[in-house]
């Protein structure tokens, strides 16, 4: 099954479906409504997981599911890894960048997380993995 959100070829049922259970964090549910070869071609599910730090969410979404990771929302451009460096959400950024391969190059994580005033976020993102601060 290819979730294509975006392109708006899923019942809204679903999607709120899709929704309630990643706010929720419940993988299994979100496996028993996409099914076991799910592809997730959209933004959505894995910023939704990002904002919420729900890091094991966010795995399977990327690793099972074959979420893209630097993929943007079409509506404001923000992925995932912008949402948890706003949101001051540690382990997500760790977790986005070191083992699901975000990339931060563009410099907009660490806009963000100096936007929210995220000093934790900055110093991970500058000095553990290598951010530019003079992007």
């Amino acid at each position: 099954m290819v979730v294509d959100i975006d392109k708006g070829d899923l019942k809204c049922v679903l999607v709120n479906d899709m929704e309630a259970a990643i706010r929720k964090n419940d993988l299994l549910e979100l496996r028993r409504l996409v099914g076991p070869d799910a592809y997730i071609n959209s933004a959505w599910p894995l910023v939704l997981a990002a904002s919420k730090s729900h890091v094991e969410m966010a795995r399977a979404l990327v690793k099972d599911m074959g979420a893209d990771v630097n993929l943007a929302q079409p509506k404001d451009g923000i992925t995932a890894l912008m949402v948890a460096a706003r949101n001051g959400h540690l382990a997500m950024v760790r977790c986005l960048v070191t083992e699901l391969g975000a990339s931060h190059a563009d410099g907009m994580a660490l806009h963000y997380a100096t936007l929210g005033r995220r000093l934790p976020i900055i110093r991970c993102l500058v000095r553990e993995l290598g951010a530019d601060v003079n992007q």
